[in-house]
């Protein structure tokens, strides 16, 4: 983040930090950690109050609590302090859900990032049941890119549906299942190598060719898995996707997929 926030700056971007953590405490040492003065930082406020003491004007913390800047009070914070939309805007929780989402719909270009925070040991692990700092909705959440006039440029639910789908469910998009790695590389790249490693619990996956047709199906195009096509070191397009050797009905293809198994490197009968 540092480095980021470094990079920003050089390129004449004001940075600002928007937390819910109090202003007050975080103000005398963002500057000596971000890099960012205390007039640039937006927090949760106790009510303050205007008083002469002993001859000397002077601000008293009163007991009471006069903003929380979470949530929908992320925005309203920002243009308190700042008066500006912002053009980017990173978040690490669903308490920055509404930030992101002010951000993102300004006109021109907006950028809304949520990072994961998953290192309990460096750091501290936000997720679904973290008692503070949840982050529970955003990755349930996604931005429609189109144009506003074809229904686009909003944030929507990817499981409108189903509202209880957890990110630990094998078919939430960030489930180890649901990646191009397990599901799309062995039909859609050749030459493919997983490289699992048992110790790390990590793949290192390499292959010949990416974003094939199915060249490394069952069948005619088994046998030419990997093998340089005739223009120019790439095997013929079809209507199956570029690549494709088989030139068989979309239907077998489905059926070849249907009726494949992922298998471990070097697995054998027996």
């Amino acid at each position: 983040m540092l480095e980021l926030l470094d990079h920003l700056r050089a390129n004449g971007f004001e940075t600002h930090i928007v937390s819910g953590g109090g202003i007050a405490f975080m103000r005398p040492w963002t500057e000596r950690v971000y890099g960012i003065p205390p007039q640039q930082v937006v927090g949760s406020q106790m009510a303050l109050a205007y008083e002469v003491r002993d001859g000397r004007p002077v601000i008293v913390r009163q007991p009471k609590i006069a903003f929380i800047d979470d949530k929908a009070g992320k925005p309203v914070g920002i243009q308190r302090h700042i008066g500006r939309r912002p053009i980017l805007a990173f978040g690490n929780s669903d308490g920055d859900y509404q930030m992101l989402e002010w951000t993102t719909a300004g006109p021109g270009r907006r950028l809304g990032l949520i990072l994961h925070h998953d290192d309990a040991e460096r750091e501290y692990a936000y997720d679904r049941d973290s008692h503070m700092g949840r982050l529970d909705q955003a990755p349930g959440l996604a931005w429609d890119s189109r144009p506003a006039e074809a229904g686009g440029q909003r944030w929507f639910h990817l499981y409108p549906d189903e509202p209880d789908m957890r990110p630990d469910h094998p078919l939430h998009w960030t489930a180890p299942d649901q990646t191009w790695n397990y599901q799309c590389a062995k039909c859609h790249s050749t030459s493919l190598d997983k490289g699992y490693d048992l110790a790390t619990d990590s793949f290192r996956t390499t292959w010949a060719e990416v974003h094939v047709g199915c060249e490394a199906c069952p069948g005619q195009a088994a046998g030419a898995a990997g093998a340089p096509g005739p223009a120019g070191g790439r095997a013929p397009a079809s209507p199956e996707g570029p690549g494709c050797l088989s030139r068989r009905p979309a239907g077998q293809c489905r059926a070849a997929r249907g009726a494949s198994e992922h298998r471990a490197h070097g697995h054998g009968p027996g």
